[in-house]
């Protein structure tokens, strides 16, 4: 009788406990992880910042009325400027390493004035004003990537715009006496290195951190006389008189920007 009683209690317990267990909840299973990130794909953006140039160009020294011998350095245009611009790219990812190619278009102002007197005419005194409103880039990019932080390289050809307007004057008399003006404008042409930290906020958007220097190479600029008193010219006295002005110079900046990326060969 005791065995009997004990076997059903048994029988009584192990039917609660089974009860007991149906009733619990079932946990969940754990949500996916989100996806790592990704630096790969097309990308479109902006930035500000600030820039500084120093611009060099030499004396043409043709014409009986030249002011400087052949390739006196007149002084350099010297500025500094905010700048904006857009930006334009591709990344590709393999690892760590990231690879990619990008556009960059700026406007500034970078205005400056300066004054020299003749080297072969000392009677002579020329006033100078330069400005630089544009440039553009196009570079290669290498970086390495940390999870949502990328430190990259770039390099590539530059371009800038420069305006450079000149009047020469008779320094003898009070006021000076303007004899010649001059205006020319030119793209002139180089290469451009540069780097930056960029962190990505999500798949999408990303904050960047950058510095760029340009480097343009000599070239000849072309000034053409806009107009001349009579007999300052030389002769014959023409306007459209052209002096050829070797050039060259650099640009840096400091910019912070942010870029919209869209990954055609995966999710977001």
């Amino acid at each position: 009788m005791k065995r009997a009683i004990l076997v059903a209690m048994g029988m009584a317990v192990f039917a609660a406990t089974q009860s007991f267990g149906a009733d619990m909840p079932v946990k969940a299973p754990a949500p996916p992880p989100p996806p790592p990130p990704t630096w790969t794909g097309f990308y479109v953006g902006g930035f500000i910042g600030g820039a500084w140039s120093e611009i060099n160009q030499f004396a043409d020294g043709s014409g009986t009325n030249a002011a400087f011998f052949q390739d006196d350095p007149f002084t350099p245009f010297k500025a500094a400027s905010a700048v904006l611009g857009l930006v334009g790219g591709a990344n590709m990812q393999w690892g760590p390493v990231v690879v990619g190619v990008e556009s960059m278009s700026g406007g500034a102002r970078l205005l400056d004035d300066t004054s020299d007197i003749g080297t072969r005419r000392l009677d002579r005194t020329v006033d100078r004003h330069s400005k630089i409103g544009y440039f553009s880039t196009i570079t290669g990019k290498l970086g390495f990537a940390w999870d949502k932080v990328l430190v990259y390289g770039k390099g590539g050809a530059a371009w800038a715009n420069l305006d450079v307007r000149q009047t020469s004057f008779d320094n003898t008399t009070a006021p000076f006496t303007a004899l010649i003006e001059r205006t020319g404008s030119k793209w002139l042409a180089g290469w451009t290195a540069g780097g930056g930290v960029e962190y990505a906020f999500t798949n999408v958007i990303s904050m960047k951190v950058e510095y760029d220097y340009m480097k343009f190479k000599d070239t000849n600029f072309q000034s053409t006389a806009i107009s001349c008193s009579p007999g300052s010219c030389g002769n014959p006295t023409i306007v459209g008189d052209v002096n050829l002005n070797r050039t060259n110079g650099t640009i840096q900046m400091v910019v912070v920007g942010f870029n919209a990326r869209y990954n055609m060969f995966g999710s977001q």
